[in-house]
């Protein structure tokens, strides 16, 4: 009787093992499972596209800001619209529209679709802006063709990086020019491009304008807001009635960043 106890015992620990071994191996394909998925999401989101909506405020999440009348700034038609009136010497008449970081890492790349009518001065300005919690980077375009990028990443340095032989002049202001930033990390890299009438540039339209790390992106979390508008940044008599309008703004996750 005592054999045949030790044998039932043997048995059931047989049993048991192979039971955990059976369990083992059910988790083991899970963790396979869920590891793939997880690589899987990230390589989607890491190509994904974000268009925030331009039908309207409401729809695309905007609030306007740093308005300036008699300039005025709505969403409307899938573009951000700045309206500055004929014989306006407000400085700054014009406005912004901000809305919350669209992309989910901290390494993107946004294009946008520049145009102006009316007034051809240079201080008739578009805006476009990468907020974060502390400082920003920005584009200021203007109606005379000149275009410039800032680096402002602790709030303070405010430095044009567009200078001397990297300067940006002669550029359209016909709703064919577009611009083009991308960090990753600590690096940052500006493009601009010309495309046809409402088309993007192609691979070979776009011109790589500077390409550097700035180390004060160093340990920087994603931006906090995207903030596109325009002005009339002095107090000269703004010759007819003058429009500044973004449109067909992406931008596109390249992955969480260095």
């Amino acid at each position: 009787m005592i054999v045949a106890g030790v044998v039932s015992m043997c048995v059931g620990l047989l049993s048991l093992l192979a039971s955990a071994v059976q369990l083992g191996r059910v988790l083991q394909r899970q963790d396979q499972a869920e590891n793939a998925a997880k690589l899987t999401t990230a390589a989607v989101d890491a190509g994904r596209v974000t268009t925030p909506s331009l039908v309207s405020e409401v729809a695309g999440g905007w609030t306007p800001v740093d308005v300036t009348s008699p300039g005025t700034v709505t969403v409307t038609g899938g573009e951000v619209l700045v309206s500055i009136p004929n014989a306006s010497t407000t400085a700054s008449a014009g406005g912004k529209e901000s809305r919350s970081w669209v992309a989910a890492g901290r390494a993107f790349e946004v294009l946008a679709r520049y145009q102006s009518t009316g007034d051809a001065d240079a201080e008739i300005q578009g805006i476009l802006r990468l907020d974060y919690a502390v400082g920003n980077a920005y584009w200021i375009l203007n109606a005379a063709g000149t275009w410039q990028c800032y680096s402002n990443f602790d709030g303070s340095e405010n430095v044009a990086l567009l200078v001397s032989g990297l300067a940006v002049t002669g550029m359209p202001r016909d709703g064919t020019g577009w611009i083009r930033t991308r960090i990753d990390g600590q690096r940052l890299t500006l493009w601009t491009g010309i495309g046809v009438s409402s088309t993007p540039p192609t691979d070979s339209a776009w011109t790589l304008r500077y390409d550097a790390d700035r180390d004060k992106l160093l340990g920087k979390a994603a931006p906090t807001a995207l903030v596109l508008g325009g002005r009339s940044s002095g107090t000269h008599s703004v010759a007819g009635a003058t429009t500044v309008r973004w449109s067909q703004v992406s931008v596109r996750n390249l992955g969480s960043g260095g």
